[in-house]
């Protein structure tokens, strides 16, 4: 039976998880090109917050299983480079397409907006100044939380880590940090009444969608670990569709036009990233299982190596087109050009931006070590 590719030489790359990224990505698509029909795209900034956790923390269990650390210096040039390159671009291309082009309604303090943006505070900013990004970045609110989580997470992870009465605690820690949260949300919406959007877009409330990704990547981890969770018939035959099912009622009884407000704040989250857990496990594990195979073919990890810069251009392209859609007629006109566009600006932005950004890192890394490898020496 075929199983995961175990990584070598510090690094690695699992093809299906690449075809998740081109669902979740086209999940976020179908709901921006669309917003008459309702369709949730939030799910698929769910299961990017997901896999993010998972990577991230994997990687940094390499690191540590090799040199006995992390290198936050490395740590950050690595996200420092893969991020912000593209981010700036497209939002500085936007800025100039809303002051001087014409093709974005520019919002009321749009240098402060820009600048809330920039420094990854977008999503708090969107609360306190509703209305007051420009068209199309709107979405950015999910790259705060993203930063925010690589500003903590590494360093308590590295304590946790570090510390030998915590270390085989670590998965029961962070499932209970995923419960703080979701007590959190609870009092949010009971007891402060914070809105939906609040809870949301907001770091505190939903930052456990990532963490559930690091349970993943620290508790027999597909990848790493002599027995995997995901390898067992009991994953593929019961928890998967369990999993599958529980996604699809949460988003019924979630509806944001039908649902049950307090369950759709609060419970619902935990659910869907519960939900998540053994999709990502099996389809890690075994990604020769008949429902997995298809996130291997060559079109869906081609979506899925652009789904950044995707993400990051989408929702302005849609805008520049003639915004998103009340109706399945002008959606399918809208979504087309919008599709074919987004793709091309993405394919530049990868080959002109983040190939070169990656190339230039990984010579600045080895530059580095050089340097204190003759120091050590």
């Amino acid at each position: 039976m075929a199983e995961s590719p175990k990584p070598a030489h510090g690094t690695f790359h699992i093809p299906s998880l690449d075809g998740l990224r081109a669902i979740s990505w086209g999940i976020v698509f179908v709901g921006h090109a669309w917003e008459g029909s309702h369709f949730p795209g939030g799910l698929g900034v769910t299961i990017f917050f997901f896999l993010s956790g998972y990577l991230i923390t994997t990687l940094m269990r390499m690191e540590l299983d090799k040199s006995g650390t992390i290198s936050f210096k490395e740590f950050y040039l690595r996200r420092a480079f893969r991020i912000l390159p593209p981010f700036y671009l497209t939002l500085g291309v936007a800025f100039l397409l809303a002051k001087f082009g014409g093709f974005l309604q520019p919002p009321q303090d749009l240098g402060l907006s820009v600048l809330a943006q920039g420094m990854h505070v977008a999503n708090y900013w969107m609360l306190t100044h509703p209305g007051h990004f420009m068209d199309g970045t709107g979405v950015y609110w999910s790259l705060a939380i993203e930063e925010h989580f690589y500003l903590v997470f590494p360093a308590l992870y590295l304590f946790l880590m570090k510390t030998p009465s915590l270390r085989p605690r670590l998965p029961s820690i962070l499932v209970g940090i995923c419960a703080l949260v979701l007590a959190w949300r609870l009092f949010c919406t009971v007891v402060m009444h914070r809105s939906d959007e609040s809870v949301y877009v907001a770091t505190d409330t939903r930052i456990d969608a990532i963490l559930w990704g690091c349970v993943l990547a620290v508790h027999r981890n597909p990848m790493l670990d002599p027995d995997p969770v995901g390898k067992t018939p009991v994953w593929r035959f019961v928890l998967l569709p369990i999993g599958i099912v529980t996604i699809l009622a949460c988003l019924v009884l979630g509806n944001e036009h039908h649902g049950n407000v307090f369950f759709r704040q609060t419970i619902r989250y935990t659910l869907i990233e519960m939900g998540l857990y053994p999709i990502f496990a099996v389809a890690i594990a075994r990604p020769d299982f008949f429902i997995m195979r298809p996130l291997q073919w060559a079109p869906l990890r081609f979506v899925g190596t652009l789904s950044y810069s995707l993400y990051l251009v989408h929702h302005l392209v849609i805008y520049m087109v003639g915004g998103p859609a009340e109706n399945a007629r002008s959606a399918v006109k809208i979504g087309g050009i919008s599709l074919v566009v987004s793709f091309a600006i993405s394919y530049a932005i990868y080959r002109l931006v983040e190939k070169p950004a990656a190339e230039l890192r990984k010579r600045i890394t080895a530059r580095s070590r050089a340097k204190a490898k003759a120091k050590a020496s």
